[in-house]
């Protein structure tokens, strides 16, 4: 029985379906985890406690068809092209959405796009994020998206490094390759105005900016990797700033730089945040505080790193980025959303229950009594896939042998050496799974709290619980697509990994949109020389010995 997608999720397939060229074919895999409380990216201030954070994960990857036989089934043709995944933290007064990984395994020329096609895989993500800040916008709340642009040769698809048809950006390139992607949403998005301001202030409280930081490189050289369009913006409303936004995510400004940096997974802030720590003061007698999180009575201040300017100075000298290639810290923030269009997200979120039909347990699929499928017999087997989603609850099983019923022994009487016979069939009874969710439990989970927006649209076509979810992505890290058949095998075992037998899942996009190709230049117009004019000609005086 396939996977029930709703219609709801059609709203992503469409829009990308109108940004991609004219015969483009995408099948879109769309993975996401329900908000889950987890640790404040933000350290607390000394007189608050940190804020309630909920993280919401997700995994959306490209596949292809490239060749397509009708002999094989599509399962084995399918072959994963492109990979992004985001990480969507949500608190009362802020929404930061943090672009983790993402990455191509450099088999997109399989397709045969016409030359001068613009490259699908940045309109993938440009769309993907767009879709993403849609769903996730609420009345009073900013919005900021965080990424941190590192050059290197794989990310998510390992082996893909050897395939030589992967086209590798250096640092700058990458760092402009975001900034291309980005440049859309800056452009599109606009905020809530207020009728209090005037026209001029509205426009400027109200705009989507972009900011950027190269650590190393001064305001002009950093200004050089931004697009090009952004040369044609007024002065007074630019678009794009050599800078950084974090003084503005936060209601305060009496708070300490360790408070206005996020502290993200795998990211060289936070290995420089938890290296300054150790500095913190106690106030009481001015020794090192020895667990700064757990300290009530420290200022929350740095000795050798007093504002956020110097902690950017300092950052020049890390590893990370003094390592000879260069770095980018890219940032867009989005202005509060209007209560109208809250009110429209609030109705959105309280859609068709069938979006929970489509939360799954990786178990099942991957379990040791599951048959492969033929043509991928003798190269893998389902119990060496399933090691990792196997695990039984041993809670549940040692609670089950006693039974509910038999009273519990006080402490003064003796206990029984004889137990009473049990008689009867034996019934039993199938394991539960640790980390499996089921979906009268998760329907459980409101769509709307005063601390994030779950909203159907914006959630993926499989819904998995956190841990089932960190269990399937890290199940991609330990295939192969180092060649195209071996790519395949990767893309059809990963693509099972979240469902049950005989499901499916994925949705079919087709673009839509009409490239205009630049006409070609005529034999007589490349013949053509533009001369300058004679009297603007001037001779080179000889030097005199």
């Amino acid at each position: 029985m396939a996977l029930p997608i709703p219609d709801t999720h059609s709203s992503f397939a469409s829009a990308l379906a109108e940004a991609l060229p004219i015969g483009v074919k995408f099948t879109i895999y769309h993975l996401s985890s329900p908000p889950t409380k987890c640790a404040s990216i933000f350290a607390a201030a000394p007189d608050a406690e940190p804020d309630r954070t909920y993280c919401e994960s997700h995994y959306l990857s490209i596949a292809i068809q490239p060749g397509k036989s009708e002999t094989q089934p599509d399962s084995a043709q399918h072959l994963l092209v492109f990979a992004i995944e985001a990480l969507i933290y949500t608190t009362k007064s802020l929404t930061t959405i943090f672009v983790s990984k993402a990455d191509s395994t450099g088999y997109l020329h399989l397709l045969n796009l016409p030359k001068g096609t613009p490259s699908p895989l940045k309109t993938v993500a440009s769309t993907f994020l767009n879709h993403l800040v849609q769903t996730r916008r609420r009345a009073g709340v900013k919005l900021c998206i965080s990424l941190f642009a590192r050059a290197q040769d794989q990310y998510l698809f390992p082996g893909s490094v050897e395939n030589v048809g992967k086209h590798l950006l250096d640092d700058r390139g990458l760092i402009r390759w975001w900034c291309q992607v980005l440049d859309p949403l800056v452009r599109k998005t606009e905020g809530a105005q207020d009728p209090n301001q005037t026209t001029r202030d509205n426009a400027r409280s109200s705009m989507t900016r972009g900011y950027i930081i190269v650590p190393g490189l001064e305001q002009v050289e950093a200004s050089h990797l931004l697009p090009s369009i952004v040369q044609s913006d007024p002065p007074t409303e630019r678009r794009w700033i050599v800078g950084h936004p974090l003084h503005l995510l936060s209601d305060r400004s009496d708070l300490p730089p360790r408070c206005l940096i996020p502290h993200f997974p795998d990211d060289p802030k936070a290995r420089f945040i938890d290296e300054l720590d150790e500095e913190l003061l106690d106030v009481t007698n001015g020794d090192l505080t020895i667990s700064p999180s757990k300290s009530r009575r420290s200022n929350g201040r740095w000795k050798s790193v007093s504002d956020l300017e110097q902690f950017w100075e300092a950052m020049e000298f890390r590893q990370e980025c003094s390592s000879g290639r260069l770095v980018g810290f890219i940032w867009v923030v989005f202005p509060a959303e209007s209560s109208s269009k809250q009110k429209e997200d609030i109705a959105t979120a309280s859609g068709s229950p069938t979006a929970f039909e489509s939360i799954q347990s990786p178990a099942e699929a991957l379990s040791p009594t599951s048959p492969l499928p033929n043509e991928f017999q003798g190269r893998y087997t389902s119990r060496q896939l399933s090691r990792s989603f196997s695990a039984f609850d041993e809670e549940e099983q040692k609670s089950s042998k006693q039974s509910p019923s038999r009273p519990r022994a006080s402490s003064g009487s003796p206990r029984k050496s004889k137990l009473p016979k049990l008689s009867g069939p034996i019934i039993t009874r199938q394991p539960r799974i640790k980390g499996s969710t089921s979906p009268s439990s998760t329907t459980k989970q409101p769509a709307q709290t005063p601390y994030y927006l779950w909203s159907v649209a914006g959630r993926g076509q499989v819904v998995l619980a956190q841990k089932d979810y960190t269990r399937v992505t890290a199940f991609l890290l330990k295939l192969d697509f180092k060649t195209p058949e071996i790519a395949r095998l990767s893309t059809a075992r990963w693509l099972q990994a979240p469902l049950s037998r005989n499901e499916t899942w994925g949705e079919t996009v087709v673009g839509r949109q009409v490239v205009r190709s630049t006409p070609p230049v005529s034999h007589a117009e490349e013949q053509r020389v533009n001369t300058l004019d004679v009297s603007m000609i001037r001779k080179k005086r000889k030097r005199l010995d």
